[in-house]
């Protein structure tokens, strides 16, 4: 559906953890990080009407981030910071 063009946002109300390996595997299937990344984020975001508060990194907006490290093929997250503060390290 995706790469037909037919969906653009990634929500999971079970089980959020499947987001973030499908930003991945779209990426793996052709499409540029960004745009896989916007699909959880800034898609969302607009789709909610949200999008002037929060969903992409930019000055003045709300933003909690994520670093990940791919082993194997698979994402993990390895930081989180929540409003600027970090709360979560395993590095």
């Amino acid at each position: 559906m995706i790469s037909r063009g037919y969906g653009d946002i990634l929500l999971s109300d079970y089980a959020p953890m499947f987001i973030l390996y499908t930003v991945f595997e779209i990426h793996r299937r052709g499409f540029s990080l960004n745009n896989a990344v916007n699909m959880a984020t800034l898609n969302p975001a607009k789709a909610s009407g949200i999008n002037k508060e929060t969903g992409s990194v930019q000055e003045g907006k709300c933003a909690d981030i994520i670093v990940v490290e791919v082993r194997d093929g698979i994402p993990s997250v390895v930081q989180t910071f929540v409003s600027e503060n970090l709360v979560y390290s395993s590095i």
